[in-house]
Parts: structure tokens; C-alpha cells; sequence
């Protein structure tokens, strides 16, 4: 249906789309600071721990909680499953000549299992504990796909779209803690963590035109990121009594220090073109790069944490908040404003071997008003609720105390994030302006996580 000019319409069509594929630089979704809790305690109390962790998260939260506990133990918690619901609405869409429109979403609904952390403590003296743990504050996987199809509003053929995200990211921290009763209710502690971090980004964007067998072309881009880096992290905190129904706490978290980088960054783009039965025209690109970089750089900002603890008989109530400074990092394309989060929970005994804990928390984003594909901007807001089951079972005489304690921990977290996503408005017939602008829609996710912890106190 093409008139005879039809071939140099192709052949800036096919130039329209190669210069938007090479432009084209899509975003990995950032990250909140605190997706899943590391600990039993925070797991029940919706990670208001500050004043009162006293339990296997206290190296992560607060390693000065660690006096508190009474005997040695070996804990494992994890979030056992987490459904995490991502759906941006037309957040692509597709205009042609004539007025033809098309719309496209990204959706995503991913399961993980995420092995929280693996702590071991140990009573030194009645004065001075220690504790060596593993603890995974990040882990996330998702893959979205859209595509767009639309037939040009001026009968010259049509145009077909299709894009796909992919990211993965874990990090782990590990190393030792130290907590020491410095006074009569004062208590210091701090933890030296070990950090690796792996992520991945894979990006694949195919766009082409179709009038008839002798008249159409293509452009396929496909872009890899693989990424480690290997650094270290300091902890410090203090908790202080001045009552024994009142305890303050402060964390502080220094910056995440990366020292070594290494991986790998490839890239092919592909352009064909078939014009009047001629022979194709195919052009292909592949870059591929290999990196090992020796270069300290802050891959997160410092932290601060500030609690407060009521304690009454049988349990607690706790509230705290925590401030992170703006953040910039040009290497994983974050820039994040200053963030304050609040959690407050309670966890207190019921009946005998078994205690409640309910909890509510932000979880903020920080980052500004999204400008590229799949940028987020999403503030989570959510509460926990769970219990611990307990049991003794008496131990011969001699033994270092009169009976081994079996703890059980399950509880549920549940988070609605609320903001705005980047997506993308594509032109690629536009006479004039730009062929791809900025196209950002309102989004409702939601988080779902199960948290069981099992623990042995001896």
C-alpha cells in the first residue's frame, strides 16, 4: 500500500529507531532500605529494635544488645517466602500517524525465598558477649515484558514493539560483633561486616515496521550488565537504661566502602532493512567489555538509628526512627534525597512459651520525580504481626545451665508501596520533535513476606 517514496520512508524509519535504541538507557528499579528484617525481634516488632535487640539480630541492629543475652545460641531466620506484586499501568505507549494509540504495561510477580541471616553468639564473661552472623538485607529478582502492536492510522503498514527487563541483586554482610556492659545499664557494642554484592541488568528492546514483504526493517538492542564489588562496613551502637523500664539506643552504620569492582558490560544492537526485494541491508554491533577495578568507592550512605523502649512486665513497646542522608552513585545510577523512616512495635508474653509481637513501619524512597524507563519512585508503608513458640527440655547434671530452650519464630509482613514509575512514549513516525519522551504513571505494588526463625539458646 506504500506509494514509490515508500523506500526512503523506510529507510528513515529504520534511521529513527537506530538513533532511539542507541539513546535509549533504561533504569534499574533503586531499591528501599529495608525490604525484609534480619531477626526474629524485628521480624515481630517491625524492626523497632534499636533500644531493645537483645536477641541474634543484635550484631545488625545494635550490636550493644548483645550483653543482654543470657546464653550462648546458635539462630537461623529467613523470609521464607516473599511475594513482591509490581503492575505500572501503560507505562509504555506507542503513537503512529493518524492518531492510532497503543498501550503497554509492565507487570511482574515474583517468589523468593531469602535466607535472612545466620547467627552465632557467645557469653565471654558476664560482662562481655560476642556474636559472628551472616546477614542478607538485599536480595530481589524480577523480569517485565511488554509489547506494543498497532497498524499506522494512515494504511501504510504497521508497527510492532517489544521490550524486556530483567535485574537481579544480593548482597551479603559478614563478620564479628562485640557487645560489653561498660556500666551499671550501659552497654556499647560494635560489628565489622564484610559486604559482597552481586546484581545484574539485562535490558532487550526490538522496535520494526511492516508495509508489505518487499518494504520493512528493524531494530533489535539487547545491553548486559553483570556487576560485584567486595568491601566492609562498621556498626557502632550504645544502649542505656537510666530506669529498668526505660531504655535508649543509638545505631550508627557507617558507609558501605566497595574496594574491589569486577565485571562485565555487552551490547549488540542489530539494524535490518529490506527495501523493494533488494538484499538486505544488516548492520550488527556487539561491544563487550571486561573490568577488575581497585577503587574504594561509597556504594551506600551512613545510617542513624534512635530508639526509645517502655518495658512492663512480660514485654515492651519500642518506637525509633532513623535518618539517611542524600546519596549519590554514579556507578549503580542512584541519586536519593535525605530519608527518615519510623517503626514502632510491641512484643510480649501471652502464656507461658508463647509471645506476640505487632509492629508498623515506612520504608521510604527517597528518590526524586522518575525520568527514565522503570525508575521508581515508591514510598512502602506496612506493619508485621507473628509469635514465638518456646520450649525447655531439661539437661544432665553438670551442664553449664540446667536446660536447652528451643525457639520458633513465624510472622508475616505485609507492605503497599505507593508512588510513581518511569515509562517511556515512543514517536517513531513524529515529523519533527522528539521520537521517545518521558511517559510517568501513578503505580500500587504490594509485598507479601513470610518470616520463620528457629533458634537454640544452651
Amino acid at each position: 500500500m506504500a506509494g514509490r517514496g515508500f523506500g526512503g520512508q523506510m529507510c528513515l524509519l529504520v534511521g529513527v529507531l537506530w538513533a532511539v535504541v542507541l539513546g535509549w538507557s533504561p533504569q534499574a528499579a533503586a531499591e528501599n532500605q529495608d525490604p525484609f528484617f534480619l531477626s526474629n525481634e524485628a521480624a515481630l516488632t517491625a524492626g523497632a529494635v534499636t533500644a531493645v535487640s537483645g536477641d541474634s539480630g543484635a550484631p545488625w541492629y545494635n550490636p550493644a544488645g548483645l550483653v543482654t543475652i543470657e546464653r550462648s545460641s546458635i539462630n537461623i531466620s529467613s523470609s521464607a517466602f516473599v511475594l513482591r506484586w509490581r503492575d505500572a499501568q501503560d507505562v509504555l505507549r506507542l503513537e503512529l500517524p493518524g492518531g492510532t494509540t497503543d498501550e503497554a504495561s509492565l507487570r511482574s510477580f515474583e517468589l523468593l525465598s531469602v535466607p535472612s541471616s545466620i547467627v552465632v553468639t557467645r557469653r565471654l564473661t558476664s560482662d562481655l558477649k560476642m556474636g559472628l552472623g551472616i546477614f542478607v538485607p538485599q536480595q530481589d529478582h524480577y523480569t517485565v515484558s511488554a509489547e506494543l502492536n498497532n497498524e499506522d492510522g494512515q494504511g501504510q503498514g504497521s508497527f510492532r514493539q517489544r521490550l524486556k527487563l530483567t535485574e537481579e541483586l544480593t548482597r551479603y554482610h559478614a563478620g564479628p560483633s562485640l557487645g560489653w556492659q561498660a556500666a551499671e545499664g550501659l552497654r556499647v557494642g560494635a560489628s565489622l561486616f564484610v559486604v559482597y554484592e552481586q546484581s545484574a541488568l539485562e535490558e532487550e528492546f526490538l522496535a520494526g515496521f511492516t508495509a508489505s514483504e518487499a518494504n520493512s526493517g528493524f531494530v533489535f538492542n539487547r545491553r548486559r550488565i553483570t556487576l560485584s564489588g567486595i568491601g566492609a562496613q562498621g556498626v557502632a551502637g550504645v544502649q542505656w537504661s537510666p530506669v529498668s523500664s526505660l531504655t535508649l539506643g543509638l545505631t550508627l552504620r557507617s558507609p558501605v566502602f566497595i574496594f574491589q569492582s569486577f565485571g562485565q558490560r555487552e551490547r549488540l544492537t542489530n539494524r535490518t532493512r529490506v527495501n523493494n526485494n533488494q538484499r538486505p541491508d544488516l548492520d550488527v554491533d556487539f561491544q563487550e567489555d571486561d573490568f577488575d577495578e581497585l577503587d574504594v568507592r561509597q556504594a551506600y550512605p551512613l545510617r542513624a538509628h534512635l530508639g526509645v523502649a517502655w518495658r512492663f512486665e512480660g514485654g515492651h513497646v519500642a518506637v525509633e526512627g532513623d535518618f539517611r542522608p542524600a546519596f549519590k552513585d554514579q556507578e549503580r545510577e542512584i541519586d536519593s534525597g535525605p530519608i527518615v523512616n519510623l517503626r514502632a512495635g510491641t512484643h510480649f508474653e501471652w502464656t507461658q512459651g508463647l509471645s506476640v509481637g505487632l509492629g508498623a513501619f515506612t520504608d521510604l524512597s527517597g528518590e526524586d520525580e522518575p525520568d527514565e524507563l522503570w525508575e521508581t519512585q515508591v514510598d512502602f508503608y506496612g506493619g508485621t504481626a507473628g509469635m514465638t513458640f518456646s520450649t525447655a527440655h531439661l539437661l544432665a547434671d553438670g551442664s553449664e545451665s540446667d536446660d536447652l530452650v528451643f525457639s520458633t519464630t513465624l510472622a508475616l509482613r505485609y507492605a503497599v508501596g505507593v508512588g510513581r514509575v518511569g515509562g517511556q512514549l515512543f514517536r517513531p513516525l513524529a515529523s519533527g520533535g522528539e521520537t521517545s519522551v518521558p511517559n510517568v504513571v501513578d503505580v500500587v505494588f504490594h509485598e507479601l513476606g513470610v518470616h520463620l526463625g528457629s533458634a537454640v539458646y544452651f
